[in-house]
Protein backbone atom coordinates (compact mmCIF):
# COMPACT_ATOMS: atom_id res chain seq x y z
CA UNK A 1 0.00 0.00 0.00
CA UNK A 2 0.84 3.44 -0.96
CA UNK A 3 2.61 5.10 2.58
CA UNK A 4 2.63 2.37 4.70
CA UNK A 5 5.97 0.58 5.32
CA UNK A 6 6.69 -2.97 5.97
CA UNK A 7 7.52 -3.72 9.44
CA UNK A 8 11.24 -4.30 10.22
CA UNK A 9 12.42 -7.54 11.69
CA UNK A 10 15.56 -8.99 12.77
CA UNK A 11 17.18 -11.68 10.93
CA UNK A 12 20.46 -13.13 10.37
CA UNK A 13 21.01 -14.56 6.92
CA UNK A 14 19.93 -17.53 5.84
CA UNK A 15 22.71 -20.39 6.37
CA UNK A 16 24.09 -22.06 3.60
CA UNK A 17 24.85 -25.25 5.48
CA UNK A 18 22.05 -26.35 7.66
CA UNK A 19 23.20 -30.10 8.86
CA UNK A 20 20.88 -30.95 11.76
CA UNK A 21 19.75 -32.63 14.03
CA UNK A 22 18.90 -29.23 15.36
CA UNK A 23 18.33 -26.80 12.58
CA UNK A 24 19.01 -23.01 12.42
CA UNK A 25 15.77 -20.71 11.83
CA UNK A 26 16.59 -17.20 11.00
CA UNK A 27 13.87 -14.66 11.01
CA UNK A 28 13.86 -13.98 7.41
CA UNK A 29 12.46 -17.46 6.70
CA UNK A 30 10.79 -18.64 10.00
CA UNK A 31 7.21 -18.47 8.23
CA UNK A 32 8.29 -20.35 5.21
CA UNK A 33 10.28 -23.35 7.80
CA UNK A 34 8.67 -23.47 10.69
CA UNK A 35 5.04 -22.29 10.06
CA UNK A 36 4.31 -23.31 6.34
CA UNK A 37 4.42 -27.13 6.19
CA UNK A 38 2.59 -29.90 8.44
CA UNK A 39 5.37 -30.94 10.84
CA UNK A 40 5.35 -30.64 14.05
CA UNK A 41 8.49 -28.26 14.89
CA UNK A 42 10.33 -28.10 18.17
CA UNK A 43 11.82 -24.74 18.11
CA UNK A 44 14.39 -23.63 20.56
CA UNK A 45 14.96 -19.94 21.07
CA UNK A 46 18.29 -19.09 22.77
CA UNK A 47 20.81 -16.28 23.37
CA UNK A 48 24.20 -16.93 22.63
CA UNK A 49 25.73 -16.03 26.21
CA UNK A 50 22.92 -17.27 28.52
CA UNK A 51 24.37 -19.97 30.73
CA UNK A 52 21.24 -21.91 30.57
CA UNK A 53 21.08 -21.90 26.89
CA UNK A 54 24.35 -23.34 27.14
CA UNK A 55 23.57 -26.23 29.38
CA UNK A 56 20.36 -27.05 27.61
CA UNK A 57 22.44 -27.18 24.03
CA UNK A 58 23.66 -30.51 24.26
CA UNK A 59 20.34 -32.35 25.50
CA UNK A 60 18.38 -29.93 23.35
CA UNK A 61 20.64 -31.93 20.59
CA UNK A 62 20.54 -35.12 21.72
CA UNK A 63 17.17 -35.23 22.24
CA UNK A 64 16.65 -34.38 18.52
CA UNK A 65 18.94 -37.51 17.63
CA UNK A 66 16.98 -39.80 19.74
CA UNK A 67 13.82 -38.72 18.00
CA UNK A 68 15.10 -38.50 14.41
CA UNK A 69 13.22 -41.35 13.33
CA UNK A 70 10.28 -39.24 13.53
CA UNK A 71 9.67 -37.58 9.96
CA UNK A 72 7.05 -34.97 11.09
CA UNK A 73 9.27 -34.20 13.72
CA UNK A 74 11.65 -31.65 13.31
CA UNK A 75 14.37 -30.00 15.95
CA UNK A 76 15.02 -26.09 15.26
CA UNK A 77 16.79 -23.56 17.14
CA UNK A 78 17.12 -20.11 16.78
CA UNK A 79 18.73 -16.96 18.11
CA UNK A 80 16.66 -14.72 19.57
CA UNK A 81 19.29 -12.18 19.98
CA UNK A 82 20.06 -11.44 16.35
CA UNK A 83 16.21 -13.10 15.02
CA UNK A 84 12.53 -11.27 15.47
CA UNK A 85 9.53 -13.69 14.75
CA UNK A 86 6.53 -11.92 14.50
CA UNK A 87 3.70 -13.27 16.97
CA UNK A 88 6.59 -14.91 19.27
CA UNK A 89 8.28 -12.94 21.72
CA UNK A 90 10.62 -14.55 24.05
CA UNK A 91 11.50 -12.78 27.13
CA UNK A 92 13.34 -14.95 29.28
CA UNK A 93 16.30 -17.71 27.41
CA UNK A 94 16.14 -20.47 26.77
CA UNK A 95 12.64 -21.33 25.65
CA UNK A 96 11.44 -24.30 24.06
CA UNK A 97 8.13 -24.03 21.85
CA UNK A 98 6.19 -26.29 20.02
CA UNK A 99 4.38 -25.62 16.76
CA UNK A 100 2.48 -28.33 16.15
CA UNK A 101 1.83 -29.60 12.38
CA UNK A 102 -1.82 -29.26 13.09
CA UNK A 103 -2.08 -26.05 14.87
CA UNK A 104 0.82 -24.12 14.58
CA UNK A 105 -0.96 -20.70 15.15
CA UNK A 106 -0.99 -22.19 19.16
CA UNK A 107 2.52 -22.88 20.11
CA UNK A 108 2.64 -24.69 23.29
CA UNK A 109 5.59 -23.65 25.58
CA UNK A 110 7.48 -26.55 27.29
CA UNK A 111 7.47 -25.83 31.07
CA UNK A 112 9.11 -29.01 32.19
CA UNK A 113 12.70 -29.63 33.42
CA UNK A 114 15.32 -29.16 30.74
CA UNK A 115 15.98 -32.91 30.76
CA UNK A 116 15.70 -35.25 28.06
CA UNK A 117 13.43 -37.04 29.67
CA UNK A 118 10.74 -34.24 30.27
CA UNK A 119 10.93 -33.00 26.39
CA UNK A 120 10.70 -36.35 24.87
CA UNK A 121 7.64 -36.83 27.32
CA UNK A 122 6.24 -33.07 26.64
CA UNK A 123 6.77 -33.57 23.16
CA UNK A 124 5.53 -36.90 23.18
CA UNK A 125 1.89 -35.65 24.64
CA UNK A 126 1.97 -32.66 22.75
CA UNK A 127 3.35 -33.66 18.87
CA UNK A 128 -0.17 -34.12 16.62
CA UNK A 129 1.71 -36.70 15.40
CA UNK A 130 2.51 -39.92 17.22
CA UNK A 131 5.85 -40.64 18.06
CA UNK A 132 8.39 -43.40 17.84
CA UNK A 133 10.42 -43.13 21.11
CA UNK A 134 14.09 -44.24 21.81
CA UNK A 135 14.42 -48.11 23.48
CA UNK A 136 13.52 -47.13 27.03
CA UNK A 137 15.87 -48.73 28.53
CA UNK A 138 18.02 -45.45 27.84
CA UNK A 139 15.89 -42.83 28.43
CA UNK A 140 12.93 -43.39 31.56
CA UNK A 141 9.59 -41.61 30.49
Amino acid sequence: KKGVLPRFLKSEQVPTVNPGPVYKAVGKTFKEEILNNDNDISMKFYAPWCGHCKKLEPIYKSVAESLKANTKLKFYEIDATKNDVEGHSVTGFPVIKLFPGKNKTNAITFEGERTEADIIKFLKEKCSTPLVLPALSLIHI
